[in-house]
C-alpha cells in the first residue's frame, strides 16, 4: 500500500515515515534509514522521523552515525517545539557512555559487540 503511494507522491515524507516504520518493525534497517533520510531532505525538521532514523542505525550497528542522529533529533525537537520522548533521552544517554568506553579502551566494536549492544536496547528501537 506504502510502496503504491509512494508512485504517486514520491516526495510525501508522511508516507516514507510510514514505509520506514514498517521496514523497522520487520528488522530492515538499511531500507527503513533510507526511506528516513529521503523524508527528511523533503521535511527537514521531522523530530520523530530523526528518532527513527537514530534507532534503525543502532540496529545497524553504525554508533557514532546513531549518535548524531539523535543529536538532530534534540535539535528538531528544540527548533520546534516538541517535547522529547524521554527514552529516547535514556537511549542516547546509554549509546553515549557504551560509545566512550570503547573509545576509551581503543577498541573497535566488533560485529557481535554491536548485535549485543542493539539486543540489549532493543525495546528502544521498536
Amino acid at each position: 500500500m506504502y510502496r503504491s503511494a509512494l508512485d504517486l507522491d514520491p516526495e510525501h515524507p508522511t508516507i516514507r515515515a510510514n514505509l520506514a516504520a514498517i521496514l523497522q518493525a520487520s528488522g530492515r534497517y538499511n531500507e527503513a534509514a533510507n526511506h528516513c533520510r529521503k523524508a527528511i531532505s523533503f521535511q527537514p525538521v521531522y523530530p520523530r522521523l530523526r528518532l527513527r532514523l537514530a534507532r534503525c542505525l543502532i540496529g545497524m550497528g553504525q554508533i557514532e552515525q546513531a549518535l548524531d542522529a539523535y543529536q538532530a533529533y534534540f535539535n528538531d525537537c528544540k527548533a520546534s517545539e516538541t517535547q522529547i520522548d524521554p527514552a529516547a533521552t535514556l537511549e542516547y544517554s546509554n549509546l553515549y557512555e557504551t560509545a566512550t568506553e570503547k573509545h576509551q579502551k581503543q577498541d573497535n566494536w566488533s560485529e557481535d559487540e554491536q548485535r549485543s549492544f542493539y539486543e540489549n536496547y532493543r525495546i528502544y528501537a521498536q
